[in-house]
């Protein structure tokens, strides 16, 4: 969206959230109420379960992790349950890695889906 295209790095976001972190959070603030909307039309319109996908929730650490992916996802799915409290919800912070380990619960979700960036161990 920032970078009119996908990058393996998400670089261009990045530099974005450092560079003008107010108007970074505004993007963040609209995009989180426009997913809730999107969601609770694809729920009115049938669907059974939804699931929220964090595509860059990988490349942040620390802070970042819980404010721009931690965050968001549990206004999301907070805002759902409120709305449709017998849907189940599924989280997805990709290439998050150790930030899987709570990440249900913190947010409220009732699972998390996972990648190859969780250990087997």
């Amino acid at each position: 969206m920032i970078a009119g295209r996908g990058t393996p790095d998400q670089a261009p976001a990045h530099k974005l959230m450092r560079e003008a972190p107010e108007v970074f959070d505004a993007l963040m603030d609209r995009l989180t109420e426009a997913t809730i909307a999107y969601l609770s039309m694809q729920i009115e319109a049938g669907a059974e379960t939804v699931k929220i996908f964090d595509s860059w929730a990988g490349s942040l650490k620390g802070e970042a992790f819980t404010k721009y992916a931690l965050e968001p996802t549990k206004k999301i799915i907070a805002a759902l349950k409120a709305k449709h409290p017998d849907t189940p919800i599924i989280a997805f912070p990709r290439e998050a890695g150790d930030g899987y380990i709570g990440f249900a619960k913190a947010t409220g979700a009732d699972c998390v889906a996972l990648d190859n960036s969780v250990s087997a161990a």
